[in-house]
């Protein structure tokens, strides 16, 4: 699934609060389906082709960590959570792992010295759909905005109108009804202080 950006990139990549976390287990932690996951994995590849260094600045494991879980097919312990049933493996999101940084931890898709993403253009649907939010609340789904985005306080509000009236349209096309019923899993339980909802959205 590929979503039209509110944000412009040029102003998501200079943003100081996104990819930066508080705490290392989060709900606020981007998720993965399989297929994003897949790319991710292939990029991180590429990025550790590249790389020389004993320990990459960009994504904060080793080359020998990379090399040997690459090779094991062992890459979910490192980079990606395991998920509760392994025997539906494929069909379930991973949440990625954070790694320390200096005011707490980053996704280690996010290169902090450059103020980058490693797959921006290749980000999953959660980081696209940003600053909107797939909320369960109550065993029911929602189309909720994060208040807290700097970008939100500051952004035109005829153009955030159109937008929503834009993703509302997009969540009623089949091609998007199916991939969030077969990857419900998306949806998270996130604390609705400061969150705004802006629709519900019903699943088969």
């Amino acid at each position: 699934m590929e979503l039209k950006q509110f944000i412009p990139q040029e102003y998501c990549l200079r943003c100081e609060v996104c990819c930066r976390f508080p705490e290392q287990h989060t709900v606020w932690a981007p998720k993965f389906t399989p297929l994003e996951k897949a790319a991710a994995l292939n990029l991180v590849r590429k990025e550790f082709s590249k790389e020389t260094k004993e320990r990459s600045s960009r994504t904060g494991f080793t080359h020998d960590e990379v090399i040997k879980a690459v090779e094991i097919n062992n890459i979910p312990p490192l980079l990606f959570s395991q998920p509760t049933n392994t025997q539906t493996e494929h069909r379930h999101a991973h949440r990625i792992n954070l790694l320390p940084c200096e005011h707490g931890f980053r996704c280690p898709c996010f290169a902090v010295g450059e103020n980058q993403c490693l797959i921006y253009a290749h980000r999953p649907f959660e980081c696209q759909l940003y600053p909107f939010l797939l909320l369960e609340k109550d065993g029911q789904f929602f189309l909720a905005q994060d208040m807290k985005c700097p970008y939100l306080k500051s952004g035109d509000a005829n153009a955030l109108d159109a937008y929503k009236h834009y993703l509302q349209a997009v969540f009623k096309k089949q091609e998007c009804m199916s991939f969030l019923s077969k990857h419900r899993d998306l949806f998270s339980k996130y604390d609705p202080h400061d969150l705004e909802i802006v629709c519900s959205i019903r699943l088969d």
